[in-house]
C-alpha cells in the first residue's frame, strides 16, 4: 500500500482522526503534566500514533481485502468508540465526577452524534468537547466564583501576618463546614508555595459517635483531605459539669489540640472561625457580658509556650461558606456534641445552650434587611476605637 492508494477522502478522515486524537490526548497531558513534567507529551504522542495504526490498519485491509473493507470499517469504528470511552473514564476519574454524571454525559454525547450520523469515531469529538466544558472550563468558572472565598483568605493572612516562612501549621478539622473549607483553601495555597510551610490537617474526636466519625472520615477522604485523628475523653468529662459545659468542654478541645499539635513539631494551630463569628461575638460581649471584646485573628498561647493560634477564615462571609458547600452538594457535621444529644434524648431544657448567639444572629439578620452595612459597621467598630470617648478601659 502507498499514499497514492489513498484518496482525497481517506488522506482527510486519517488527518480528523488524528486531530481528535491528538485533541483527547492534550485533555489527558493536560491532568497529567500538571503532577509529572513530561507525562502531557508522552500521553498525546501514544494516543496519536494508536489512531493513526489503526486507520492505516483499517485502510490496508479496504484496499488489499475489499471483501472484509465492511467488517473492517465496522471493527475500526467499534475499537475507536470504546477508545474514546475509555479516555473519558480517565478523564472522569481523575475529576472525581459522580456515576450519574458520567453515564449521563458519555450517553448523551454519544446520542447526539449518531442522531446527526457522524458515527462513533466523529462522534467521539463531541463526548470529549462536553468532557472538556464540564470538567475543565466549569471548574475554571467555579474557580473564579470561588476566588472572593481564597483571596478573602489570604488577605487575612497578610493583613494579620498569621503566617511566616517554616511555619509548621495544624489545621484543626471539627468536621464542620468551615473547617473542612478551611483545609481546602490551605491545600490551594500550599500549591502557590509563595515561602516554604508545612501544614499537617488535624482532628480531634472528643467522643464522636460512630455515625459523626465516620461521616468526618468519608468527608475528608472526599474532598482529598489527609487527616490525622486522635482521640479524647472530653465529652464524658463535660457530661457531668452543670455549670457552662460548652465553655469548658471549648477550652479543654482547645489544649487537646495545643497538646497534640505541639507533640507532632507545630508551632501554630488554625481555627475555622469566620467574619460572622467575629462581629457575633462582639455583641454577645457588648449585651451579655457587659464588655468591648471580640474575637482576635492571632493569638499567643499563655499555657503552650511557643506555640500560636490563627483564625485565617477571619475575613469570609458564612453565606459564601454556605454557597461553597451547597454548590459542591457537600453536607458535613452541623452538632456532633454528645452532651447536648443525651439532653436532648433525656427531654432535658437546652435553652441555654447556643440561645444567646443564635439570638444575636437574629437580631444582626434583622438590622441587615434595612442597613447592608451594619455587619462590617459592627466589625470596623473594634478596628476605629476612640480611647478619648471611652470612660474606662482595661489593659490585660
Amino acid at each position: 500500500m502507498t499514499l497514492g492508494d489513498f484518496s482525497a477522502w481517506n488522506l482527510q478522515n486519517l488527518f480528523i482522526r488524528v486531530m481528535t486524537a491528538a485533541f483527547l490526548g492534550g485533555i489527558i497531558g493536560l491532568d497529567r503534566g500538571i503532577k509529572h513534567r513530561g507525562a502531557g507529551t508522552k500521553t498525546i504522542t501514544v494516543v496519536c500514533l494508536g489512531a493513526t495504526l489503526v486507520m492505516l490498519t483499517e485502510q490496508y485491509i479496504q484496499i488489499n481485502f475489499p471483501g472484509l473493507a465492511n467488517m473492517t470499517r465496522m471493527a475500526s469504528q467499534v475499537i475507536s468508540g470504546v477508545g474514546f470511552i475509555g479516555v473519558g473514564t480517565i478523564i472522569i476519574s481523575r475529576h472525581r465526577v459522580r456515576g450519574l454524571t458520567t453515564a449521563a454525559t458519555l450517553w448523551a454525547s454519544a446520542c447526539v452524534g449518531l442522531a446527526v450520523g457522524i458515527g462513533f469515531v466523529e462522534g467521539g469529538v463531541l463526548i470529549t468537547a462536553v468532557m472538556l466544558v464540564s470538567l475543565h472550563i466549569l471548574p475554571f468558572v467555579e474557580r473564579f466564583v470561588a476566588r472572593p472565598l481564597f483571596s478573602r483568605f489570604t488577605k487575612a493572612l497578610n493583613e494579620y501576618d498569621l503566617i511566616q516562612p517554616d511555619d509548621k501549621i495544624a489545621v484543626c478539622i471539627s468536621g464542620g463546614k468551615d473547617s473542612m473549607l478551611m483545609a481546602k483553601l490551605f491545600q490551594e495555597l500550599k500549591n502557590h508555595n509563595k515561602f516554604p510551610f508545612e501544614l499537617i490537617f488535624l482532628v480531634m474526636d472528643p467522643g464522636y459517635n460512630k455515625a459523626n466519625r465516620e461521616a468526618i472520615e468519608k468527608n475528608c477522604k472526599l474532598l482529598g483531605i489527609p487527616a490525622k485523628i486522635f482521640e479524647t475523653d472530653i465529652f464524658e468529662n463535660v457530661f457531668e459539669i452543670d455549670k457552662s459545659p460548652c465553655y469548658v468542654c471549648a477550652r479543654m478541645r482547645r489544649g487537646h489540640l495545643y497538646n497534640k499539635a505541639r507533640e507532632l513539631g507545630c508551632n501554630k494551630i488554625a481555627l475555622g472561625h469566620h467574619f460572622d463569628d467575629v462581629i457575633e461575638t462582639i455583641l454577645l460581649g457588648m449585651l451579655y457580658s457587659g464588655q468591648v471584646q471580640t474575637m482576635m485573628p492571632k493569638l499567643h498561647s499563655t499555657n503552650f509556650e511557643g506555640m500560636q493560634l490563627i483564625r485565617p477564615m477571619y475575613l469570609i462571609r458564612e453565606e459564601d461558606i454556605c454557597h461553597w458547600r451547597d454548590y459542591n452538594n457537600l453536607h458535613f457535621l452541623q452538632c456532633a456534641c454528645k452532651f447536648t444529644e443525651q439532653l436532648a434524648f433525656k427531654k432535658k431544657d437546652l435553652s441555654n445552650l447556643s440561645s444567646k448567639r443564635a439570638k444575636v444572629k437574629e437580631i444582626i439578620n434583622q438590622i441587615k434587611t434595612d442597613d447592608p452595612q451594619i455587619e462590617g459597621n459592627i466589625f470596623r467598630s473594634v478596628e476605629n476605637v476612640n480611647l478619648s470617648t471611652i470612660i474606662a478601659y482595661k489593659e490585660i
